[in-house]
This record gives structure tokens, sequence and C-alpha cells, in this order.
């Protein structure tokens, strides 16, 4: 947000971005579409916000915010999801069949167009590093020109003697034109099984696109012993040119 640049004071910064979230956004929804009942439409938004690159399905919102005593049916959270994507408040990250190459209409992940306009809605409340970071890096991608999907796909592992089959997620599955590059998103890479289940999907993936792990606690980029490409979020976010 440009104009967030005029001001001096964090506390100047905080209320300019509550105030974008609430009276050009929801007001902005609330008066164009007649909604009768704002209150519904401020309490999706402050879930959605709250679990962004979280998989989800309109069933899966109606039932979680009516756990939470937020009652809403599923066809009003599909009609307001749609109101919120075409205020560009959220963005659509559609499920990728890798292997199968077709899109899957189950369940979609949404990201916030801007990241301080969650961390204001919530207060900056500051403990959501990893998707916060998956959403920042959404973001960038989309502002090089990729269209960004979530990756999908299921591989069959042994246990004790039984084979069973596992599913699998990539992050990200980023194409513009006739390039393609997988990418996860990883906080921290600091623990093995960690590590081993971050590359699990890509070394189920066998075509020869780029294949990226973004880690926060990374510096520059390198090369694994399975031809996987590990980056700094700060070298990815700072050098258009890595990806």
């Amino acid at each position: 947000m440009p104009e967030l640049f005029q001001y001096v004071t964090d506390e100047q910064r905080s209320d300019y971005l509550e105030n974008l979230v609430e009276l050009v956004y929801l007001t902005d929804i609330v008066e164009r579409h007649g909604i009768r009942n704002a209150r519904e439409l401020e309490d999706l938004t402050d879930f959605m916000l709250s679990s962004i690159g979280s998989a989800s399905s309109v069933k899966r919102i109606s039932d979680a915010m009516f756990a939470c005593n937020h009652p809403i049916t599923d066809k009003t959270v599909k009609k307001y999801i749609g109101y919120l994507c075409d205020a560009y408040l959220f963005d659509e990250a559609r499920r990728y069949d890798i292997k199968g190459r077709k899109h899957i209409d189950s369940e979609k992940k949404y990201y916030v167009a801007d990241i301080g306009l969650k961390n204001a809605r919530e207060h900056f409340r500051q403990d959501d590093g990893p998707h916060i970071m998956e959403n920042l890096i959404y973001c960038e991608l989309c502002c090089r020109g990729y269209d960004v999907d979530v990756g999908s796909l299921y591989t069959t592992e042994t246990d004790q003697g039984r084979r069973r089959r596992v599913g699998c997620e990539v992050d990200f599955v980023a194409n513009r034109g006739n390039e393609r590059i997988y990418i996860q998103s990883v906080y921290s890479m600091d623990k093995e099984d960690v590590r081993l289940r971050e590359k699990r999907p890509y070394l189920c993936i066998k075509d020869s696109f780029r294949k990226v792990i973004i880690t926060l606690d990374g510096k520059g980029r390198r090369y694994d012993e399975d031809g996987i490409e590990r980056i700094g979020l700060i070298d990815f976010l700072m050098d258009s040119d890595c990806i």
C-alpha cells in the first residue's frame, strides 16, 4: 500500500491499515452488494485472515465458523468469498493434480493481497510466521507474472510390509508461459524430519522443472545432492532474477 509510506509513526501506519480494511474494503462491499448482516462479512473476513494458506472448502469454512459460534450458511460463505476476492482483498489459489495434470475443485487456498492488512486487523500479534511467509511468497510470485496453483500428488509408501497411498503437497506450482517452478515455503529447515517431509513431494515428481525450497533461515542459493535448490527468503525477495 504506497500511501503507507507517507506516515511517520507505527501508530499512524496501523490506524491507516485498519481503516483501509474497515472503510474501504468492508464498508464498500456492504454498500455495493446490499448486505444486511455486515457482522457476518466481518466475521468471515477475520476467519480467513487468521487461516491464510490453509486448505479450505466452503463447507469446511462454514463448519469452522459454526464451531466458533459464528453460524453462517455454505451459500453465504461462497457468496461473500466471491465478494472479497472481487474486491482484491483475497486471492484464490486452486489445487493442481501434478501427476494427473488437471485442476481439482475440492479445496482451495486463500491469501490476503497485502500482509499488512492482516497484521493490522489482528493488532500485529506476530504469531503466524510460517503462514505469513507463505503468503509473502505467493504475492511476490504473482507480482512477477506467474500463475500460481497449489500442487497435489500421491505417492505409495511401504510401512511394516504394507503399501499405502500417501498424499503430498507442493506449496506452489508457478507457471509463466512455458516455464514452471515448484516451490516449497519452509520456515525453518533445522530438523531432519522437516527436511525429509518437504523434499518428499519433489522426489516423486519425475519431470525436469526446477524444484525450489525457500527458507527463512537460509542464505544465498545452493543445490543439494538430489538437485533441489534452496534459497533464503531475503535473497528471493531482493533478487527478482533468482526465480
